[in-house]
Parts: structure tokens; C-alpha cells; sequence
């Protein structure tokens, strides 16, 4: 009663909506402190071994796609082969053909 007669319990209001919201933003930092527990901070040195290994794994990655685009090339040159093949002997059947 004394509140509304001097007005303060807006500040009362406020207070407990503070104290909710202090409990609601405590929870979610808490959350994300366990979720950050779950994450590891590499040392220097742990940095630089896996940069380093993905550098080799560059290096290999450009390795084998030379390696794959010059069996495709390779690949390319038989299924010419093949198809040369193919229309010699059909040209040797015409011969033989139009000859007899």
C-alpha cells in the first residue's frame, strides 16, 4: 500500500524484471561456457605441424591430379587406337567386299 501511494512500485517491478533477466542471461552464459569446454586451443607448435600437413596435402593433392590428367590423356590416346583399329578393319571387310 505504501508503494502505490508513493509510486515506487514501478521500481519494484523493474527490479524483479532485472533479477529475471540477470537469471535468463546467467543461463545462456553458462551454456555457452559447456559448449566452450567441448573446444580445444592448439599450441603453436600444433598449429604449425597442421599447416604444414596441409601444405603435404597440397603437394599431394597436385600430384595426383597431374598423375589422373595424364591417365585420362593416356586414355584418350587408346579409345583413338581402338577406334582406328576399328574403322581398319571395317575398311579391310569393304575391300575385301567390292574385290570379290
Amino acid at each position: 500500500m505504501l508503494e502505490s501511494l508513493t509510486g515506487t512500485e514501478i521500481y519494484t517491478e523493474l527490479g524483479k524484471l532485472a533479477h529475471e533477466e540477470a537469471g535468463r542471461r546467467e543461463k545462456a552464459l553458462e551454456t555457452i561456457r559447456i559448449a566452450l569446454q567441448q573446444y580445444q586451443l592448439l599450441s603453436d607448435e600444433e598449429i604449425t605441424a597442421r599447416q604444414q600437413s596441409i601444405a603435404e596435402d597440397r603437394n599431394n593433392l597436385a600430384t595426383l591430379q597431374s598423375l589422373l590428367k595424364q591417365q585420362q590423356q593416356r586414355w584418350q590416346q587408346v579409345e583413338q587406337r581402338q577406334k582406328a583399329e576399328t574403322d581398319l578393319q571395317s575398311l579391310a571387310q569393304q575391300k575385301t567386299s567390292l574385290e570379290t
